[in-house]
């Protein structure tokens, strides 16, 4: 349980970090 809450919890972060810097990609 606690490993999964984890693994999900960075997978989450990855994948806002990913849309922020294509974000800020397309926007310059």
């Amino acid at each position: 349980m606690t490993i999964y809450l984890l693994s999900n919890t960075f997978l989450f972060f990855f994948v806002s970090k990913e849309n922020m810097s294509i974000l800020i990609c397309t926007k310059y």
